[in-house]
């Protein structure tokens, strides 16, 4: 588990509007962006959801909950013509003791992450980070919708 267990850390969540309606291409652009700040290694994907061809979402959702390496699927997220909703947990080191229950909280799962990018709505990128160094270079690289910094428990999370 990460030091974003404490109760008291703050975490922060940048909400970008993607003008071109969440292309995988978008998710995986993001990713490699902010591993040049962070480095990680190992992803989680979740609740997949959206258009690709030749039954590649159906592909991408039975690797739901599996800690796969991240190189090992940016080729597959970045053919998806869009998400409607996609969670992808990342992670620096590799995570021993993940537990994504049926029913949790958003709050409770991130909080074993080093970061989270979530797909949202046909529309939005919605990052959930620790991390000074990624929203700064999220700042200098995308236009930003809103920031809010508070505990994960306050943060949002659409559903």
């Amino acid at each position: 588990m990460t030091c974003s267990l404490n109760p008291a850390f703050k975490w922060t969540l940048i909400t970008i509007e993607d003008p071109e309606f969440l292309p995988g291409k978008n998710i995986v652009n993001i990713i490699q962006l902010i591993s040049k700040v962070v480095c990680f290694k190992f992803v989680i994907l979740d609740y997949i959801y959206g258009a690709a061809n030749n039954g590649l979402i159906p592909f991408l959702q039975e690797k739901r909950n599996k800690i796969l390496k991240i190189e090992d699927v940016f080729q597959e997220i970045s053919k998806v013509i869009q998400f409607d909703w996609g969670d992808f947990f990342l992670f620096k080191e590799y995570p021993e003791q993940w537990n994504n229950s049926k029913g949790e909280q958003y709050s409770y799962v991130i909080a074993q992450t080093d970061t989270t990018i979530r797909a949202v709505d046909d529309q939005y990128i919605y990052v959930y980070t620790p991390y000074e160094e990624i929203l700064n270079l999220i700042k200098k690289n995308y236009k930003i919708e809103s920031v809010k910094i508070d505990m994960l428990q306050n943060l949002d999370y659409p559903e």
